[in-house]
């Protein structure tokens, strides 16, 4: 098996925003910044290397001045006469078929991952360490594609890098708790943010709020409006709690959730739902739409929703971290995607 790596590749023309290519060269050449990268692309000509993901390929970045992952994917193909075939699954079969292609050498080549896979997947060697093909100590390749260093120390698994992304990825970016200002002041509330910036937005607060905005607003004995939706249910709970969900002795992952502070996370979710009933039953029903209905007051998701937001409720659209927990010694400690991607191998 001939292992060739991608990914860097990749990720290096996210960042470039202006080259003009040479295509058929043997050895084309990109210089960015005060780093220079030589692709040998008789490597990859006639090769097809596939890509996994759960996702639509990016036809327009919204991230402005960069190129969306259909630009970068068809320029690396004319550079190097290389096919990138996506594969495409759902979000719930990602992982246990990646997982079984993998393991069978089926050709996932780039992939993926987030914070469930690690160290398990590092353990079982179906990643190979990105160190034997990217220099993590040259300071101009940081600059250059834009590594993120939480990320990249995140997937260290026993001094090897596994997994990166890079700053033009709204993924390494925390959650945010989307809240309707205009529900808060109905309810005769106080602003979530301004809570917030005078260190009063907690656990305490959040449910204060969320008893009163879970109402029955025609009438009719049933509960139509909802404080809360969310699909990251038990995550935030427990992070904005200084919960760690795993810790390292020795290298090996230990379980670490036996703890006061966890158990108040998952009694907090418990209290959530059975004592106040801040979330509809059927919860995982399209929560963002939901909350741009006006079906819920609050939403807690990424910051990839944010345009959309905006598009919905204008300026009743307020965004704060979510509340923090009573042990937390923290400001806030929100969520974010961990996701990265690593590579496996190339036939």
């Amino acid at each position: 098996m001939k292992k060739f790596f991608l990914f860097c590749l990749i990720f290096m023309f996210l960042s470039v925003t202006a080259i003009v290519p040479s295509f058929g060269q043997k050895v084309y050449t990109v210089k960015v910044g005060n780093y220079t990268l030589n692709i040998d692309t008789q490597k990859y000509r006639g090769k097809t290397i596939y890509v996994w993901q759960f996702w639509p390929e990016e036809e327009k970045s919204s991230i402005p001045g960069i190129r969306s992952a259909k630009q970068v994917r068809e320029e690396f193909e004319k550079i190097t006469g290389a096919k990138v075939q996506i594969v495409y699954t759902t979000w719930e079969n990602y992982t246990p078929k990646l997982s079984a292609a993998i393991l069978s050498g089926a050709g996932a080549d780039v992939v993926y991952i987030g914070a469930g896979e690690k160290p398990t997947w590092m353990m079982k060697k179906m990643l190979l360490p990105l160190n034997r093909y990217i220099d993590f100590k040259d300071k101009n390749l940081w600059n250059a594609v834009g590594f993120r260093k939480s990320t990249v120390d995140f997937f260290t698994w026993r001094g090897q890098v596994y997994a990166v992304a890079n700053i033009y990825s709204d993924n390494v970016f925390p959650f945010i708790l989307y809240y309707n200002k205009e529900k808060f002041e109905m309810a005769g509330l106080p602003d979530p943010l301004e809570l917030y910036k005078q260190g009063k937005w907690t656990w305490e607060a959040f449910f204060n709020a969320g008893k009163q905005l879970t109402q029955d607003t025609n009438g009719d004995g049933k509960i139509d409006q909802y404080a809360y939706a969310t699909w990251a249910v038990i995550q935030p709970f427990l992070f904005t709690n200084d919960v760690e969900v795993v810790k390292y002795i020795g290298g090996r992952p230990v379980f670490a959730m036996d703890d006061q502070k966890a158990y108040r996370a998952f009694q907090a979710i418990y209290e959530m739902d059975a004592k106040y009933k801040m979330r509809p039953a059927d919860w995982w029903t399209d929560p963002q739409g939901r909350f741009q209905k006006g079906i819920t007051c609050m939403d807690y998701w990424g910051p990839w929703e944010l345009s959309g937001m905006r598009n919905a409720l204008g300026k009743k659209l307020g965004i704060v971290p979510f509340p923090k927990g009573p042990n937390s010694k923290k400001k806030s400690a929100d969520m974010a995607d961990g996701g990265a991607m690593g590579y496996c191998f190339f036939f």
